[in-house]
């Protein structure tokens, strides 16, 4: 499970943040359903209706770790 989250202004991103969060997350959720990756995005994709596009973060989320998986098989 990965969550995507945007940050309000002025607030620090940072690994304190992230672990902060899924502690949080943790108390509240079961232990498989917490995440256990967190990317912090300036904006969610939208529809023009304003719903959340899952399948382009899905998209997004495939193409970050098929570019980290290439750039590992090159070094």
């Amino acid at each position: 499970v990965k969550a995507f989250i945007v940050p309000q202004e002025g607030v620090e991103v940072n690994k304190a943040l992230e672990d902060e969060l899924k502690q949080f997350v943790k108390t509240r959720l079961e232990a498989y359903a917490y995440p256990r990756e967190i990317e912090f995005l300036k904006d969610l994709p939208r529809t023009t209706t304003g719903k959340i596009m899952r399948k382009e973060l899905r998209r997004m989320d495939g193409e970050k770790k098929a570019k980290l998986e290439r750039k590992e098989t090159y070094q």
